[in-house]
């Protein structure tokens, strides 16, 4: 994992896009993760847009989640762009 650089840090309440990774994507934006919940929590708070990237060949039918899951409004792969169910409550790209 790189090394924090505090002198290069930007709070979250200044960012409008958080790219979120992930193992593989829904096409409801829900995603698994690397197992420690991190994205999950920064995503709680965060008031932007998050957007998956992804290849097509890591969308699948659906992934189980629980209540603290957080879904990316919009996945991107080389195919397709997928608007998540958070995309679908009202945060639209205009």
């Amino acid at each position: 994992m790189p090394q924090a650089r505090p002198e290069r840090s930007v709070g979250l309440s200044r960012l409008d896009v958080l790219v979120v990774p992930g193992i593989g994507f829904d096409e409801m934006g829900r995603r698994i993760g690397f197992g420690k919940g991190y994205y999950d929590r920064v995503l709680e708070t965060f008031s932007g847009m998050a957007i998956g990237l992804a290849y097509e060949f890591q969308i699948l039918k659906e992934i189980p989640c629980d209540p603290l899951d957080r879904p990316c409004h919009w996945v991107v792969t080389e195919k397709r762009v997928i608007q998540g169910a958070q995309g679908r409550k009202g945060k639209e790209v205009e």
